[in-house]
């Protein structure tokens, strides 16, 4: 294959970002056998080469178009280019977080790292349910490895195996569910329709479908139990990019397999937001620690989430108030993670929201930056939060009166109170970085150029997109 074709098949295959990552998958590899004593230090540079040959090359994804099992949309060559941000501040942060750690030098780390990101670009354009739940296992089986605390008591290791043990059971749910509709194809059915009786077999197969893999992915209820402790004992900045990809990536195979086999979820999804928002924020109530907290609150942002899914069938271009509220999640919520590695290495690890105290004084710009994202999280202005919050409702609204009972009240009413649930329990974070007196000092012994950089540019964005959302999302309407 010469330059010309080789051209040509990225053009119309659409797989120019996930031929670099494989690339520098296989150049890491090759370092590792060949030069073992200089792995680490070559897998940065590939790594780093890889990512951002794969941030250019996401550029020549074919609109609206399809290469063999993948289907391609407007919007995914902008997931596609989130997730390499998404991966890049998590690739950094790494560096940064294990200096002062002890964490051994290994080179692996990028491998999974690559891996991880391949599994999400395919997982978005994938049109087989096969190909998608591959790629959605390359995912977890790389973010299992990722997320590995770095102590060794039995609250860490036991964050793990729930981590493990929940997506082994979504897993086992989703095969299932596969075997059923493979069969249904094989007995036949042509054309999937969940209309009948008839058809209750594949009702259930698509159900168990949503239920195992997709769910998890977003830690959605009711596979939410990995979240708050891997996310309290997890090395913070894989947690960051756990926190934001894999959420986004399993928000719209959600949203795509419900319109592609017009599957009655509305109800189910319906109940899964209400348990999801009322969990999830009642919960962080009762967290001390601050990562836990961001757990509790990351279940609750995922019933977000889900609400394009429930209204898909009903109302045009869900996909628009999808990405509009995702990406602007996924970068305020990736930088609050950043804040919270700053404050790690200013203080101690796995901090608690106490421990924050009186910071505002010796640390104003990081402090500031960091209330603008959690101002961002609750939904409220001058912040993107508000604004992607406020497309999703009124874009929503008019279809309160044609849902038959009072299901759709009680989901805006759900949605508002989480925000105001949110408030009371994010602001004791600032409370405490104002308000109250020192109880720890500030000892630098660890560098922090990288999370302040990543706090900053996400408290920036946040605001800036407020006033010129149209400079970040064209499809801003």
């Amino acid at each position: 294959m010469d330059w010309y074709d080789f051209h040509e098949f990225i053009l119309k295959s659409g797989l120019g970002a996930e031929t670099a990552l494989f690339s520098g998958i296989v150049l890491i590899v090759f370092c590792y056998l060949v030069l073992p004593g200089q792995s680490f230090g070559l897998s940065i540079w590939i790594c780093l080469f890889s990512l951002a040959a794969a941030f250019y090359l996401s550029e020549y994804c074919p609109v609206d178009g399809s290469f063999q099992s993948l289907h391609f949309q407007y919007y995914t060559p902008i997931l596609k280019r989130f997730f390499l941000i998404s991966g890049a501040v998590g690739f950094f942060g790494y560096l940064e977080w294990r200096s002062g750690r002890n964490e051994a030098a290994r080179p692996e780390i990028f491998i999974l790292l690559l891996l991880s990101l391949m599994g999400l670009m395919v997982m978005v354009s994938a049109q087989s349910l096969w190909l998608m739940f591959l790629a959605a296992e390359v995912f977890s089986l790389s973010s299992y490895a990722l997320a590995r605390p770095s102590g060794r008591d039995e609250e860490s290791i036991l964050s793990v195996v729930r981590y493990f043990g929940t997506g082994a059971l979504a897993s086992a749910l989703a095969i299932f569910g596969l075997s059923w509709l493979l069969g249904f194809e094989f007995s036949g059915l042509e054309t999937f329709s969940f209309e009948g009786a008839v058809f209750q077999g594949l009702r259930i197969a698509g159900y168990m479908l949503f239920a195992g893999f997709l769910l998890f992915k977003s830690g959605s209820f009711p596979f939410h139990f990995w979240v708050p402790q891997l996310y309290e004992k997890a090395p913070t900045p894989w947690i960051g990019y756990i926190s934001a990809a894999p959420k986004i990536a399993a928000a719209f195979c959600i949203l795509g397999l419900t319109k592609m086999f017009s599957l009655p979820v509305s109800l189910p999804l319906f109940v899964l937001c209400i348990s999801g928002l009322l969990i999830g924020n009642l919960a962080a109530f009762q967290s001390e620690k601050l990562k836990n907290l961001f757990g509790y609150s990351a279940v609750a942002q995922a019933a977000f989430l889900l609400v394009p899914s429930v209204f898909c069938q009903r109302m045009p271009n869900t996909e628009n108030q999808l990405l509009i509220y995702a990406i602007a999640y996924g970068i305020v919520n990736q930088g609050a993670f950043c804040a919270i590695q700053y404050f790690e290495n200013h203080l101690q690890d796995e901090l608690k929201i106490k421990d924050l105290a009186g910071h505002f004084s010796v640390q104003p710009l990081p402090v500031l930056a960091f209330i603008v994202l959690i101002v961002s999280l609750i939904g409220l202005p001058p912040t993107i939060g508000f604004s992607s919050k406020l497309l999703l409702f009124s874009t929503l609204l008019p279809l309160v009166g044609d849902w038959s009972g009072t299901i759709s009240y009680i989901l805006f009413a759900a949605l508002i109170a989480s925000s105001v649930l949110s408030l009371g329990y994010f602001y004791r974070i600032p409370y405490q970085l104002i308000f109250k007196p020192k109880t720890l000092e500030d000892i630098p012994l660890r560098g922090s150029a990288y999370s302040f950089f990543w706090l900053i540019v996400a408290g920036i964005f946040a605001v800036v997109a407020f006033f010129a959302p149209k400079f970040f999302f064209p499809v801003f309407s």
